[in-house]
């Protein structure tokens, strides 16, 4: 009987020993790849990176809600199967609505070997929240031998409560001309910015707005189109930086930029992240990607780089009158594929750009 039981437990215990998920090391520790990694203090701290970015341009800076930190680990066990892989992440392709004022947002925040270093969890997140949460894990995303760091964010806000999905989920879509300009604006810096997200450009060397260049952009665009010019900005408002030296680019939208779609920003956002973390994921191996120092060491810093700047101003014209009705059936598809019914909502459509770029306060090299 003895020797039964003793049997029946060391064979047990070797079968818990196989189901054991593997284990990866981070820059704290050895942390489970799947699921059981969002029950660990590494996955709290990938959560705060997430949500530090997702919420970097809300102030003054939402209260952390220990209910929201419990549901966005809900929707992250949910999306990450036992092998490890990051699922399906819900209705909208990376957002879930999971009560009439709560979202989740999940998505990618950095390879697993570029922990400490890099973040690329989306910057377009909700202009106000009354509270907000987080949660971080180890998966990976289609690649078993590429680990990547995902996690979820969630917020609350009560204004949502009254609209329905689509409009909850991704925000309001512009519509008038000058709400296009502004959108068309917003979505150059964020694409600026996600392209130095993936060299593993430190938050602080992030491309920002500043409302005097802003200003001398918008005048360089009105003369080019022959409208009267605003009055120049001799000082900033209070909270902003006095821009140094500036360099201007008037340049149309290829192809250095998207066209706009006339969708909501974040929907636009979700899509450009959704292809993001695809190509983490599956992509081949590439020593430069997340790597500061290698970026650096790659470059020769001239001002026709917009990466050697910190500071911007950005005017944009969205072309209406220019429907690129070739491209609608590839928008719609696109549209359709993060959030079914929304093309036909929103009445998706391109148009041209016309940008006007001004950089300035180039950091040292």
């Amino acid at each position: 009987m003895l020797v039964s039981l003793a049997l029946t437990f060391v064979v047990a215990a070797a079968a818990g020993a196989q189901d054991a998920p593997p284990t990866i090391r981070l820059v704290d520790g050895d942390v489970p790849i799947g699921p059981a990694s969002v029950d660990t203090p590494s996955g709290e701290r990938i959560g705060r990176l997430a949500l530090a970015n997702h919420f970097l341009n809300v102030s003054p800076a939402p209260s952390i809600d220990p209910t929201l930190d419990a549901a966005a680990r809900d929707q992250l066990r949910l999306a990450i199967d036992q092998a490890g892989t990051l699922a399906t992440l819900g209705a909208g392709g990376r957002v879930v609505r999971v009560a009439p004022d709560t979202l989740v947002r999940l998505g990618v925040v950095s390879l697993a070997e570029a922990d400490g270093r890099a973040n690329l969890f989306s910057l377009v997140g909700p202009s106000q929240a009354d509270a907000v949460g987080s949660a971080g894990g180890v998966a990976t995303l289609g690649n078993p031998g590429k680990s990547e760091l995902v996690a979820g964010v969630a917020w609350r806000d009560a204004s949502l409560a009254a609209l329905d999905d689509l409009s909850a989920i991704f925000g309001a879509t512009p519509q008038s001309s000058a709400e296009l300009d502004d959108a068309a604006a917003r979505r150059w810096l964020n694409q600026e910015n996600r392209a130095r997200q993936q060299s593993g450009f430190p938050n602080d060397l992030l491309a920002r707005r500043n409302p005097v260049l802003d200003r001398e952009a918008d005048n360089i665009l009105r003369g080019m189109r022959g409208e009267p010019l605003l009055p120049r900005l001799t000082e900033p408002p209070a909270g902003f930086d006095a821009p140094g030296p500036t360099h201007a680019n008037n340049r149309a939208c290829q192809p250095n930029c998207d066209p706009f779609w006339t969708v909501p920003d974040r929907l636009a956002d979700v899509y450009a992240q959704t292809s993001l973390d695809d190509q983490l994921g599956t992509g081949p191996d590439q020593p430069w990607l997340l790597n500061f120092d290698v970026y650096v060491q790659q470059q020769r810093w001239l001002v026709r780089y917009w990466d050697s700047y910190r500071l911007f101003g950005v005017a944009a014209h969205v072309r209406t009158e220019r429907d690129v009705t070739d491209h609608l059936p590839l928008v719609r598809g696109a549209v359709e594929s993060v959030a079914a019914g929304a093309a036909d909502q929103w009445d998706a459509r391109e148009y041209p750009v016309d940008f006007v770029i001004v950089g300035s306060d180039p950091w040292p090299r």
